[in-house]
């Protein structure tokens, strides 16, 4: 699916950062100097990080922006030297007593996500966007917790690891969002930047979802649709 739409966009830059947009001459500065002029600039990034990048909003959208919350997961990558630790493709554990709330096993999914004699899995940890806990003392938890479980044994060998800070993991719905929301897409777009995706809209949506607002804000552009974004959150979410 993503070569199918790629085949559609004309040479792509990666790995190369917005730093700063001035939406009054429509440029964005990109970190390796460059500079675009746009007519209809498009975001998928989350709200607060593109607005402080558009230093001349009003001051009221920037506060508004920073009022935005969310929570952050430590998403943990595990290869396990041993076949078939667990038949389920995910388990979420809301007890208290586990540090994480989700273990998923990609190897059950597919037999090629993973080497023979060994089983994947991935383990998610939320936390607050300002806490940090080190990796050597994150998998003392994680292992603890699946020894807990049951799904690990104490002779278990981890033999790859791989952890993955994402900050931007989970939109907080609170009365801020609910009024904060609207009047940033609208100074946003009045401006001819339109913001989509999960993050984009600072909304709880899935990955059709995203694809589906794409699809319309393109027709939208290019003049053959005009209706809402599909599967964007009402102002009263």
């Amino acid at each position: 699916m993503p070569n199918a739409l790629l085949a559609h966009v004309s040479a792509p830059t990666y790995g190369c950062e917005l730093i700063e947009v001035d939406t009054r001459r429509r440029k964005a500065v990109f970190q390796d100097g460059r500079v675009e002029h746009y007519q209809s600039l498009v975001s998928t990034i989350p709200v607060p990080e593109l607005v402080r990048r558009c230093t001349d909003l009003p001051a009221e959208i920037h506060e508004a922006a920073r009022g935005l919350r969310c929570v952050s997961v430590y998403n943990v990558n595990l290869g396990i030297a041993r076949e078939r630790i667990d038949d389920k493709h995910w388990i979420y554990f809301p007890e208290p007593g586990y540090p994480f709330y989700r273990v998923g096993f990609p190897m059950n999914f597919s037999p090629s996500l993973g080497p023979a004699g060994c089983s994947s899995m991935y383990v998610e940890i939320s936390h607050q966007p300002t806490e940090a806990v080190a990796p050597t003392e994150l998998l003392r938890r994680i292992r603890a917790g699946l020894e807990q479980a049951g799904i690990l044994q104490p002779s278990d060998e981890i033999v790859c690891t791989d952890i993955r800070d994402i900050r931007y993991a989970y939109v907080l719905f609170d009365k801020h969002r609910r009024r904060a929301i609207p009047s940033i897409l609208s100074e946003l777009e009045g401006r001819g930047i339109y913001s989509v995706g999960r993050y984009g809209r600072w909304e709880h949506t899935s990955m059709e979802d995203a694809i589906a607002q794409g699809k319309a804000l393109a027709e939208r552009l290019s003049g053959t649709g005009s209706g809402p974004l599909a599967g964007a959150c009402p102002p009263q979410a």
